[in-house]
């Protein structure tokens, strides 16, 4: 019985860790994305002045 305790302990604290690794890689993207929409927009309007 203490073996399935711990090693559903041990499971739930490595689902948590791969989550949150995984949040914020998610987060990491998404200031990714907008840093690359920000340069666009800034070239787009460049492009407009010439």
């Amino acid at each position: 019985m203490r073996r399935t305790v711990h090693r559903a302990e041990a499971l739930g604290a490595a689902t948590a860790e791969l989550a949150r690794e995984s949040i914020e890689e998610r987060f990491q993207a998404i200031d990714r994305d907008e840093r690359v929409d920000q340069l666009l927009a800034e070239l787009k309007a460049k492009k407009k002045a010439s």
